[in-house]
């Protein structure tokens, strides 16, 4: 099993010697600084003329931005297994192929379904605890904070359930490709059982990668997004080299 530094290691020697990589990268980075962009300011104005972006613009971006970067993955996965030697801004459109694009999407769908479902024990959390320390104000002070404290704890194990239920389906979109490319693919559910089996034991290990990024992230908010230009194609190589030991793994 790679540690992070190796694989942080991997992921900038092959990004040293891969052609194309910014004419691959170009739209998703672009959508990424658009997005930190937006968050940052939210009005703007034009010829003297102030308008609001309403909030659905972000997710647009934020869909945009997933699909143009699972795109991404998928051709430099290509090449990472010697099935081509470069990439190009053609490959930008991967994922929009007949054979994957409504795959894709189904799956995205129930994926975050299932994420919805484990996220609803925080909510009801949620509920308890305003409910709680409401009644605790008043006459019924002890069954209020009782509710309240209940209303806590359902609170912070519906978000830790969640969190540990993204990451087992974080490799979801590589095993979409593969499934998709073997002919081995059964449905969403098929896919995100698979990306469960992998991430088995090694959630801890994705995250670790993650956090390792830690200073690249605080940078890129720091530049209002700038720095995708070169922590979008790192990070997300690293990512692809983390699926490969997985599946060597499995193996």
């Amino acid at each position: 099993m790679m540690k992070a530094s190796e694989t942080r290691r991997k992921a900038r020697e092959f990004l040293k010697t891969l052609s194309g990589k910014y004419q691959l990268f170009i739209v998703p980075i672009i959508l990424a600084i658009l997005a930190v962009s937006i968050s940052y300011k939210e009005t703007y104005t034009y010829n003297g003329t102030e308008f609001s972006i309403t909030e659905s613009v972000p997710g647009i971006i934020s869909i945009l931005l997933a699909l143009f970067l699972a795109s991404a993955s998928y051709a430099v996965l290509d090449v990472m297994r010697h099935k081509s030697d470069h990439v190009e801004v053609g490959d930008n459109m991967r994922v929009f192929s007949n054979e994957l694009f409504g795959k894709y999407v189904i799956t995205a769908i129930v994926k975050w379904f299932y994420i919805f479902l484990w996220s609803l024990l925080a909510f009801v959390g949620m509920i308890l605890l305003v409910a709680g320390a409401t009644a605790a104000s008043s006459k019924d002070s002890n069954v209020g904070l009782f509710v309240a404290l209940l209303g806590f704890v359902l609170m912070i194990a519906g978000f830790i359930l969640s969190i540990i239920k993204q990451y087992s389906y974080a490799m979801t979109t590589f095993v979409l490709y593969d499934a998709v490319a073997d002919g081995t693919y059964d449905g969403p559910n098929s896919v995100i059982f698979k990306s469960k089996e992998l991430m088995n034991g090694n959630k801890w290990r994705y995250f670790c990668l993650q956090f390792s990024f830690i200073g690249w992230y605080i940078l890129t908010g720091l530049t209002c997004g700038l720095l995708h230009f070169y922590t979008l194609p790192y990070t997300t190589t690293a990512t692809l080299y983390f699926y490969e030991d997985l599946l060597d793994k499995a193996e």
